[in-house]
């Protein structure tokens, strides 16, 4: 597991049942690994069949300042965004499959304020480079609401630097 990757599950086959969700995900020395979160069950079983899933415990530390002050917050840029298609890696300049390919972009919100545009390949986001489209995901939600980062794009093969002021995602609106 990548520790930036976001929405990411340990799978288990440690008896997970239901009401036990929140639990911690032990490793063979004692220590946790995650949080129990959720069983595949089937139509004729109610009990676990043998696979779980826990929430890493990477994640959980991530939001723990936030849960002590009552509240998680996320950050959105305002854009939808897609895998770059591996067939078409020349025609966005790319010499590898990477970055995350700018599909919409919603009117009036940050990534339109900042500039970008439907087609743009964001390749860097606050200094670090943006493997995949869920990397960018990632990078977005953890960023503090209000904060300014650079963003590096790739517009009709050309690098391009913007600034883009995170916003906070609406949890409730989701």
């Amino acid at each position: 597991l990548h520790p930036d990757d976001p929405m990411v599950y340990v799978q288990t086959d440690a008896p997970i049942n239901p009401g036990n969700s929140g639990g911690p995900l032990l490793n063979a020395r004692g220590e946790v690994v995650g949080i129990n979160t959720a069983i595949y069950t089937d139509a004729r079983q109610q009990g676990n069949i043998g696979i779980g899933f826990a929430v890493p415990i990477n994640t959980v530390r991530e939001l723990l300042p936030q849960l002590r002050g009552g509240k998680v917050t996320r950050g959105v840029i305002g854009v939808q965004v897609l895998p770059v298609p591996a067939d078409a890696l020349a025609e966005f300049g790319l010499k590898e499959r990477r970055g995350a390919l700018v599909a919409v972009v919603n009117p009036g919100g940050p990534a339109a304020k900042a500039g970008l545009e439907p087609g743009d390949v964001v390749v860097e986001f606050n200094g670090k480079a943006v493997r995949s489209r869920d990397d960018l995901v990632g990078m977005v939600t953890r960023t503090k609401p209000g904060t300014t980062v650079p963003l590096k794009v790739l517009r009709d093969k050309v690098e391009k630097r913007l600034d883009v002021t995170v916003d906070e995602l609406n949890l409730e609106a989701e």
